[in-house]
């Protein structure tokens, strides 16, 4: 998984770079800025993406192509939060990270396994849950992949600035 990891990346990147070359070219800044903005969001999604699925077939065995979607949602709403938000610590990040979270799963989960029947998952069994959608031991484990999230979201940002 990790050169599949490196791989994505550094394909990911290099369209990036591509992207940014044809902006810079381009006389019309706005234009390119715009480009650069849609650019980064994409591949923050797409890294989401990626790594949520990772991180999910390597703990169940498998995932879902709705989680997938929330995954990269999720990273591109971390992303903004980390770049815009730069006067706050990294724990109090993480606990409002882990509450965005919570809040996306809870809505995902009404929607695909309550209103859709698609039974995606279900924390019935798991202490201090809502409707089976969440729960508090989930949450605090957002709470702690907050941590590395917010790390990748910086070297992306880092990375993009560079270019």
């Amino acid at each position: 998984s990790a050169v599949i990891f490196k791989y994505y990346f550094s394909t990911a990147f290099m369209y990036i770079n591509q992207k940014t070359i044809y902006n810079k070219l381009n006389k019309n800044k706005k234009r390119g800025n715009a480009m650069q903005k849609i650019s980064s969001s994409v591949l923050v999604f797409l890294t989401g993406c990626f790594v949520y699925s990772l991180i999910e077939i390597t703990a169940r065995g498998f995932t879902h192509w709705t989680m997938t979607l929330t995954g990269g949602v999720i990273l591109v709403v971390l992303y903004k939060m980390q770049t815009n938000i730069k006067d706050i610590s990294l724990w109090k990040k993480c606990i409002i990270g882990s509450l965005v979270i919570t809040s996306f799963e809870f809505t995902v989960g009404v929607i695909v396994n309550i209103i859709m029947h698609w039974h995606v998952w279900d924390y019935s069994d798991m202490p201090m849950n809502i409707l089976g959608q969440i729960c508090l031991p989930f949450t605090g484990l957002w709470f702690l992949i907050c941590i590395p999230a917010f790390y990748v979201c910086k070297i992306i940002n880092k990375r993009l600035e560079n270019i």
